[in-house]
């Protein structure tokens, strides 16, 4: 194991991530000098100590600001993915792309986000803080056609082979969510921001854009109220907010709001 404040030894943390098949993907994230006959090592005795372990990577790490992932994966044993379904679409989703913890329950969401979007063949959509694609793939599914913003060009990489095997009208573009300012003529902005909400840039891009309705799925419910503020101020009007447990015996909720101009 590591000592953080010493910056010795090499296990800082793991990440198992488990798919609905119940195979396992283990994520092993260390120092960057942890000699390779090591991690090899590892790796091995995992795979062999249990049989679900699909495969394990190597996760580099030298970030003293608290970030969980730095670096992509390296392969160490066995498989560098999981099949996953998201949204109804059969997805490769490594160790590194964030994916959330109740499958079922992000369905549900995903499936409420489309059903508000009230979307048809005709809707353009922008889809910003895209992940892996669950919302531009419930999109895309309702008819709508989806530019998907995401700044992990790895989970750009699984939701593009993902839409394309699918044959959903999902384009994915690896950048910030102030990316949203190159798409004005738009019907439908969808944002799903991390905690700490959007920055002043995207809600302006979106204010500045041709949509008429905003959805915006939130996982903090301070910076929600924050940046709602800002987008009634702008002349957006809150129509609809419904909560989702998605981490049930927790503090964590996740919403669902739809603003109109």
């Amino acid at each position: 194991p590591a000592d953080e404040r010493r910056r010795t030894g090499h296990l800082r943390y793991a990440i198992v991530r488990a798919g609905r098949d119940g195979r396992v993907l283990v994520g092993l994230v260390v120092h960057g000098a942890t000699p390779p006959a090591i991690m090899d090592a590892t790796a091995a005795a995992l795979t062999a100590a249990a049989p679900e372990v699909a495969g394990v990577v190597r996760l580099d790490n030298d970030r003293t600001d608290g970030g969980l992932l730095d670096q992509p994966p390296t392969p160490l044993a066995g498989a560098r993915t999981l099949d996953e379904l998201i949204a109804g679409v059969p997805v490769a989703l490594g160790a590194s792309e964030f994916a959330q913890v109740n499958p079922a329950q992000a369905d549900a969401l995903y499936a409420h986000v489309a059903a508000l979007a009230e979307a048809t063949p005709q809707t353009r959509a922008v889809d910003v803080y895209a992940g892996l694609g669950g919302i531009a793939f419930a999109l895309a599914r309702a008819g709508a056609t989806v530019t998907a913003i995401e700044r992990d060009a790895s989970a750009i990489a699984a939701l593009t082979a993902a839409a394309t095997r699918a044959g959903l009208a999902v384009t994915g573009e690896v950048g910030d969510a102030a990316r949203l300012a190159g798409f004005p003529a738009v019907d439908l902005v969808v944002v799903n921001p991390p905690r700490k909400g959007c920055s002043p840039a995207t809600l302006a891009a979106a204010t500045a854009s041709s949509a008429r309705r905003m959805i915006y799925v939130s996982c903090g419910p301070e910076s929600l109220g924050r940046d709602l503020a800002a987008l009634v101020a702008a002349g957006w009007r809150v129509d609809h907010a419904q909560p989702f447990d998605l981490m049930p015996a927790t503090s964590q909720i996740e919403t669902v709001v739809r603003l109109a101009r």
